[in-house]
């Protein structure tokens, strides 16, 4: 578990060049000869940024949990929470392999275009 310094996939960093650098290689590598599992998390998806503000701003999900096959065996409720940043440019990570975690709540997006739905402002008004 932790700061590997490298991006997996694509969809691990936002902003900057999108080029994968030969690190990114041998960091797939190792986790696919060494067989090992990437834990999930809960959190934000990313866990490193620049803290640069508008297109300057480059975030990367590079601090992660592997482990093996026979480890989760013993710890199969594991999870890597991601906590606040604490003014760093990195997330605090933390890993909790016990089952008496807070589940993340439901997040609620409104849609703009509900308002134009005739059964969405009855619904609105019923409750």
């Amino acid at each position: 578990m932790g700061d590997f310094n490298t991006f997996l996939d694509a969809r691990e960093k936002r902003g900057g060049n999108n080029h994968f650098l030969s690190s990114v290689n041998h960091c797939r590598s190792f986790i696919n000869d060494m067989r090992l599992l990437n834990l999930g998390f809960i959190g934000p998806k990313f866990t490193w940024n620049n803290k640069r503000g508008g297109n300057n701003n480059i975030q990367e999900r590079i601090n992660r949990a592997l482990c093996s096959h026979d480890w989760l065996k013993w710890y199969p409720n594991s999870m890597l929470l991601r906590l606040d940043d604490g003014g760093s440019d990195h997330r605090l990570i933390l890993l909790n392999t016990s089952n008496d975690f807070p589940k993340p709540k439901a997040q609620f997006y409104f849609d703009v275009r509900w308002c134009g739905k005739l059964k969405v402002n009855q619904i609105i008004r019923d409750s």
